[in-house]
């Protein structure tokens, strides 16, 4: 037998009852069966798509409702190297609501349901009942609260601050950074586990570059933004440039992620336009209701963005470029499976 299988076979001697009556004291009872065991399967995140809405039903629910994945405003998003993946089978998962608002990809777009009457802007055009629906249950999703033991900590003087990695605000209700004023914040490289979300509005830089080359170092520089209660707030006017963590000190199912949402944590994620600001590593957030914002500013990244349903609007630029080495790895969960 492979040895990916087991074969179990139990032989029982059984007393009887009744039968004794017929001279029959025990009874031998047989029976067998075969499982197959499945281990850890690393993989791509949904085949490599760079925009994914993992919902399998229709809206999103409380208090957004909202459609698995919406287009709108009148901006440009481009999407390099890859396409957008629905995962929705709602007779209507994808909808246009811009006017004037142009969508392009290089794999194009493929939706499990339908599609909304109105999608001239979109090329090539999506195809309904593309695909295969995929449970977000059958991968781990990392879970990095224990990579947080001790807290974290924001030092330096007013406007010109160090972040070092750990727990933000574990029992209160400040969001990350929660300092003042506004200016440069320069994050050494770790796991940020945030309780209470984060927001970065106008005046802030944020930044992994911390010796200002312009080159993400993986020996030295890279985060993970680990969200374990509250929103994403990244308002236009910052200008974040952000790498992913990327060296092979951490497992392979952690690294190249930027942003973890935990699937307990049915956050909003908000990414509003920039110029200057760069994202690099995957934004997986398989619970989340996310939002693309340009509003008038470009926003580049070099990322997959998963989100439980997805809008994109604003009148902006959305550059977003996928490769594979600078997104993480999905891994799918172990399973035993009765086959006989």
């Amino acid at each position: 037998i492979p040895s990916e299988y087991v074969h179990v076979k139990i032989t029982s001697i059984v007393p009887t009852t009744f039968a004794r009556v017929l001279g029959r004291n025990q009874v031998t009872n047989i029976v067998e069966a075969v499982a197959k065991a499945s281990p850890p399967k690393f993989d791509t995140w949904f085949d490599g798509k760079a925009l994914v809405s993992t919902m399998m039903g229709c809206k999103g629910g409380a208090p957004n409702n909202n459609n698995p994945f919406t287009v709108g405003g009148n901006g440009t998003t481009i999407v390099n190297n890859s396409g957008i993946f629905v995962n929705s089978s709602c007779s209507v998962a994808f909808v246009d609501n811009g006017t004037s608002n142009l969508v392009t990809t290089d794999e194009g777009v493929c939706v499990v349901g339908g599609i909304a009457a109105g999608v001239d802007g979109v090329s090539p055009a999506p195809v309904g009942g593309c695909g295969t629906q995929v449970d977000i249950n059958k991968y781990d999703v990392p879970n990095l609260e224990s990579s947080c033991p001790d807290a974290g900590s924001i030092t330096g003087p007013s406007g010109n601050y160090d972040a070092w990695p750990g727990y933000f605000d574990k029992t209160g209700s400040k969001t990350f950074p929660d300092v003042s004023p506004s200016g440069v914040l320069k994050l050494h490289k770790g796991i940020y586990c945030l309780y209470n979300g984060i927001s970065l509005n106008a005046g802030w830089e944020i930044t992994t570059d911390l010796n200002g080359n312009g080159v993400h170092d993986s020996d030295s520089e890279g985060v993970i933004f680990y969200i374990a209660g509250g929103d994403v707030t990244l308002n236009g006017g910052a200008t974040i440039t952000v790498n992913a963590i990327s060296s092979s000190d951490y497992p392979a199912g952690v690294r190249n992620n930027l942003i973890i949402v935990p699937m307990s944590n049915p956050a909003n994620l908000t990414i509003t336009g920039s110029s200057g600001s760069n994202f690099t590593g995957t934004i997986l957030a398989p619970a989340a209701h996310c939002t693309l914002d340009g509003s008038g500013n470009t926003i580049s990244l070099d990322t997959q963005f998963i989100c439980y349903d997805t809008t994109i609007t604003g009148a902006g630029y959305l550059d977003i470029t996928y490769n594979q080495a600078n997104n993480s790895v999905a891994i799918e969960k172990p399973n035993i499976e009765i086959t006989k």
